[in-house]
């Protein structure tokens, strides 16, 4: 058994009906399309690398502690890797449309928490695998540690396992076998241990903070000065025409660049990479929010950027090691080369503000607490503590550079699909892959069906500040 960090177990927790908490990715690739079968196989041969794969969380009895992974004594391949097909002609909005309505559908809690799907009839012989994995088991650094293992540097890939014949049981894997099921007070006990544990910790730590006064004096004006930052920016007024209730319905939208051109636009006009396509969010956004008829002069959109605190590999496995920036988007300004700049100031502010590490302060002080107070918590910031604070979310995840291959065909594309929460009803996930940067945009399907409008203005105003940045190479 492994016990569930504070912040994986809130992804449990915060899941709901019109709240599905996966993260996924869709995988493009050309023909021709594996069959089911080799699918399996390809599967089944990165499984030993990944055993949360099958595994299934269990939860202790009545609160006292957090859910625990345990082996699934009846995991089914089959049950997780599926089939499906596009109508012709098996265009890309059929296949945004499906992927949709299956990243709407919550995971079975009571089987390992993950889904692939193998789609077939994209247009000119191509094929896609779409991936589906419980937010509580990776966030989206990890999930690519994950991805990379089921995807080959070379055509060639390694020798597969052998699946059962179709006549076996569905899912039968005579290489593996489940550990014996924990009992109720196993469970107990190490749930209890742990919670101990954590709370002993906390107070060592504690204690050698207290014995060193210059650092304990340090650590508190730190803390007190990105606390302010935090609650000031929070505080500030911005679009909340963006947030509100959810349904229980997707829509999802893509964007691309390339990363060649972005690196085009920072050497004339400077900033990070990050900086140039958060210019580009920016964009998107102004005309999303024009094309609803929503003023936009002087406003900004408040965007949560999840930032990775994962510094080496964690040798318990995947688990969520993030943290987070607040950060305005200026979508008042129609310039997107004044908007680099502006939002080139303001992401350097916000990265020696403080604002990150208070939030990983929170984050380690909340493996403390008795789990009833965390489920309290937990239900007070899904229902009130962010609404109209935030209005989307943009994560960036960093993804292979070379080009990749499953079962012996070569990936195209690779776009990050981000689950909605709380009362952020857009959310914009970035993947790199190859040379080339991926945007998948959630959005709530009932409020927010017109992501594709702000895909398009993610694109034009990239391509607006490239034309800028060579009229800028001729001066």
């Amino acid at each position: 058994m492994e016990r569930m960090s504070w912040l994986d177990s809130m992804f449990l927790r915060l899941e709901n009906d019109r709240q599905q908490m996966a993260v996924g990715a869709a995988l493009t690739f050309d023909g021709p399309m594996p069959s089911y079968r080799e699918v399996l196989e390809a599967v089944a041969g990165k499984l030993p690398a990944v055993p949360r794969y099958r595994q299934r969380v269990h939860t202790p009895p009545l609160g006292v502690g957090r859910p625990v992974w345990v082996d699934d004594p009846h995991f089914s391949l089959r049950y997780h890797v599926r089939h499906t097909a596009l109508p012709a002609p098996g265009t890309q909005e059929q296949l945004l449309t499906t992927a949709g309505r299956i990243f709407s559908l919550r995971l079975d809690r009571d089987r390992p928490l993950w889904e692939m799907w193998l789609v077939e009839g994209l247009g000119d012989g191509g094929w896609a695998l779409l991936s589906k994995t419980h937010h509580a088991m990776v966030d989206g650094v990890a999930g690519v540690d994950l991805a990379g293992l089921l995807l080959d540097p070379q055509p060639t890939p390694a020798r597969p396992r052998v699946i059962p014949a179709d006549d076996q049981p569905v899912g039968t894997d005579t290489d593996w076998a489940a550990e014996g099921s924990p009992s109720t007070l196993d469970v107990v006990r190490v749930t209890v241990q742990g919670s101990a544990t954590d709370l002993a910790h906390g107070a060592v730590a504690f204690g050698r903070t207290l014995a060193r006064p210059a650092d304990a004096a340090k650590l508190v004006a730190g803390v007190a000065y990105g606390a302010a930052r935090l609650g000031g920016r929070l505080a500030s007024p911005h679009v909340s025409e963006l947030t509100g209730p959810l349904s229980p319905h997707r829509r999802w939208a893509w964007a691309r660049m390339s990363i060649r051109e972005v690196k085009t636009v920072r050497q004339a006009f400077g900033g990070t990479l990050n900086d140039v396509v958060l210019t580009a969010v920016t964009g998107g956004f102004r005309a999303l929010l024009q094309s609803r008829g929503i003023a936009v002069d002087g406003r900004v959109v408040r965007t949560m950027v999840p930032v990775n605190t994962r510094t080496e590999p964690d040798p318990a496995g995947p688990r969520n090691a993030v943290s987070a920036l607040f950060v305005d988007l200026p979508v008042g300004e129609a310039d997107p080369v004044a908007c680099l700049e502006d939002l080139t100031r303001t992401l350097q502010a916000a990265k020696t503000s403080g604002m990150a590490e208070v939030i990983t302060g929170a984050f380690a002080l909340a493996d403390v607490p008795p789990p009833a107070l965390l489920d309290a918590a937990t239900t007070w910031i899904g229902q009130y503590g962010w609404q109209d604070r935030v209005s989307t979310v943009t994560t960036n995840v960093p993804g292979p550079r070379i080009p990749l291959y499953f079962a012996g065909r070569r990936l195209q594309e690779m776009f990050p699909y981000i689950p909605l929460g709380m009362s952020v009803r857009i959310i914009i996930g970035i993947m790199s892959y190859d040379g080339r940067l991926a945007l998948g945009i959630t959005g709530d399907l009932d409020a927010a069906p017109d992501v594709d409008v702000l895909a398009r203005g993610v694109e034009d105003t990239m391509a607006a500040l490239i034309a800028a940045a060579q009229d800028r190479r001729t001066e």
